[in-house]
């Protein structure tokens, strides 16, 4: 079972923490490339934090490419070559640390500020993300939103709201999508590149465009995707 020290207490967010320690297992070969890592439950259950703390890590390890998930089978490590890794990330001021300055008072941990050379994503939480899910570039997802209603104060000085986004097993998200808050997306369910989805997303559906809407789903009945 991987092993990866934790501080609760420590100036780092434990996701943080998980995904640095998993990176650094990888760039140095104690983690091989194909090797399988344990389920997100499994890894919670072993290093005795949440799923979401989990979730944390491994979406922005998929991200920056350093994890593959395969449907049905779990992460796997990519093949690492030090010539083409991401840029460390710089201790101070973090990007990390950066996000959580800003969003800790109306975020959960999973704030993430994805900035890298293979990919590109922003995720601010409350977001929930499940197993298998496959990430393009480009994607924005945030569980934010800033407050407006009253006319006679500055936007900046009415705080924000938030919304859990909660992202079910085995999703795909083309790029440069954007889920906002609130929003649920069904398992095997596409968002198709450049959708803005701003709705719920049942099963076995494919929503596309702006603002997204449903334009195929899986019939069971007929064993057929149909368009809609």
């Amino acid at each position: 079972m991987l092993t990866i020290t934790l501080e609760p207490h420590g100036a780092q967010p434990l996701y943080e923490q998980l995904y640095r320690g998993i990176r650094h297992k990888i760039e140095q070969g104690a983690l091989a490339a194909g090797e399988r890592l344990p389920s997100k439950r499994a890894l919670a259950a072993h290093l005795k934090v949440s799923v979401v703390t989990v979730e944390g890590a491994y979406g922005q390890l998929l991200a920056e490419g350093y994890l593959r998930s395969e449907p049905k089978r779990g992460f796997f490590v990519q093949p690492f070559e030090a010539q083409s890794a991401p840029a460390a990330i710089p201790a101070s001021p973090s990007v990390f640390r950066t996000a959580i300055q800003v969003y800790r008072a109306f975020c959960a941990e999973t704030v993430m500020l994805l900035n890298m050379p293979r990919r590109t994503n922003t995720i601010i939480g409350p977001v929930r993300i499940g197993d298998d899910v496959n990430l393009a570039q480009g994607i924005t997802v945030s569980g934010l939103n800033h407050n407006f209603e009253n006319i006679c104060a500055p936007i900046a000085a009415q705080g924000v709201s938030t919304s859990e986004v909660v992202i079910a097993d085995d999703v795909w998200i083309g790029a440069n999508a954007v889920i906002l808050a609130g929003v649920s997306i069904g398992s095997h369910s596409v968002v198709a590149a450049g959708a803005v989805v701003t709705k719920n997303v049942p099963e076995c559906c494919v929503a596309a465009g702006n603002p997204a809407r449903i334009v195929k789903y899986y019939d069971r009945e007929a064993g057929l995707w149909k368009k809609n």
